[in-house]
């Protein structure tokens, strides 16, 4: 009777796995680990997830595109000395504003034209949309998420016509079935007018939020989160070289922050040519920072957004004014080396290649190239289809070898998440 007891469990509990898997109810690792790359295309007309299957090669073959229910932001605008209103890649330039949590069950995006954000599950034939909430106030750029704990910052201000506005978060819970719940007291300005936040990040204990703020003090803030989910300041460090940007974390607590070194000339914000460059830190306990590597170059212009392989041996940085990757290697104790200025190209050096994102395997990478279309040639009016998804499979010894491109993207394009 025992035994025919444990036979009936072990049937019941199977049929319900596949009614569950079949009807795309119970989501994430939990009932599969897709093997998929994801895609914000940030339309200001309604903001939709690209959803692609990724096969054992690498190989990238759309299935489906999802709404987030918000809006985004549309295609940014050339800088001087072009004329006005002339639309070029996309203006959310933070990191980190399509984010999975670790067990891979949900998906979080800004919606940067409603002032909201969008938790979506991961199902059997792609995504689901589960809850929205508002960002706390304009223009969300970067969500970061660590447990029950979900925190989502607002940069106030898109383009140079909107200076004076300061940058602001707000936190929520996170509940099991993905929904959101505001956090008391969790909204707070993160920095002085006209900071523009290109980051936040939780450390991998989510005892700390990390913001890069590129122009008002170029800081790096450190602050530290509460029992309550609520924050309060740590420090403040001024960047090595303006305008840090994207942050990340490799093992032993080794912190990366990118240096874009851009700044004002001749009234336009502008990324010095081949200035850029990483600095690595290590985060103590106490949320103070010990510097490692100091400015390390990369040989590009305007080195934004940074990824470690699982190993933690490589990084690579996208040069979004160069249209090149450049590939770092981290030592055990977190000093960087660059080993190539340009590991691999991006398709031209008006491709603007943004955001990127390494498969858990430490097999493949993928980058959003919002204007590869253009290649090395500038054409206006900017195609509203020339972005795209190039993929990488990452040798040995850090090297990339191309293995796609998905092409005829909107221009707006953002954000990418592989797994």
């Amino acid at each position: 009777m025992h035994i025919l007891k444990n036979m009936l469990r072990q049937l019941a509990a199977t049929m319900l796995f596949l009614f569950i898997a079949m009807n795309g109810q119970t989501f994430g690792q939990e009932l599969f680990n897709p093997h998929r790359v994801y895609a914000m295309a940030n339309r200001a007309g309604g903001n939709t997830i690209l959803v692609f299957h990724r096969s054992g090669d690498g190989q990238l073959t759309q299935i489906a595109e999802v709404s987030t229910g918000g809006l985004g932001s549309g295609p940014g605008e050339l800088p001087a000395p072009f004329p006005p209103g002339i639309p070029a890649g996309n203006p959310l330039t933070a990191q980190d504003n399509l984010v999975m949590s670790a067990d891979g069950r949900f998906l979080f995006a800004v919606n940067a034209g409603s002032n909201d954000f969008s938790v979506l599950a991961v199902t059997s034939d792609g995504l689901q949309l589960i809850d929205k909430a508002p960002s706390g106030g304009d223009v969300p750029i970067a969500v970061a998420q660590h447990g029950n704990l979900i925190y989502v910052i607002n940069e106030g201000e898109l383009s140079a016509k909107m200076l004076g506005k300061s940058p602001s978060m707000t936190g929520y819970f996170l509940s099991e079935s993905g929904h959101l719940t505001p956090i008391p007291n969790s909204f707070r300005i993160t920095g002085s007018a006209d900071a523009q936040p290109a980051e936040l990040l939780f450390s991998p204990d989510g005892r700390y939020l990390i913001i890069t703020d590129k122009f008002a003090e170029t800081f790096i803030r450190i602050l530290q989160v509460n029992d309550d989910g609520t924050t309060q300041d740590v420090h403040d460090y001024v960047s090595n070289i303006p305008a840090p940007f994207g942050v990340a974390f490799a093992h032993h607590k080794i912190m990366a922050v990118t240096e874009a070194n851009a700044k004002f000339i001749n009234g336009q914000r502008t990324g010095v040519p081949n200035g850029a460059s990483v600095s690595t830190f290590h985060l103590n306990d106490d949320g103070t920072l010990t510097p490692i590597s100091v400015s390390v170059g990369t040989g590009q212009t305007v080195s934004s957004y940074i990824r470690f392989t699982p190993s933690g041996r490589f990084a690579f940085v996208t040069g979004k004014g160069s249209g090149a990757i450049s590939l770092f290697a981290v030592s055990p104790n977190g000093e960087l080396t660059l080993l190539q200025s340009a590991v691999a190209f991006t398709g031209g050096k008006f491709s603007a290649p943004i955001d990127e994102d390494i498969t858990p395997d430490g097999k493949f990478l993928y980058v959003v190239a919002p204007m590869s279309g253009l290649g090395d040639t500038l054409v206006l009016p900017i195609p509203d289809d020339a972005a795209s998804i190039r993929g990488y499979r990452i040798g040995v010894d850090g090297s990339l070898m191309p293995i796609c491109v998905v092409e005829g993207l909107p221009l707006s394009l953002v954000g990418v998440v592989a797994r």
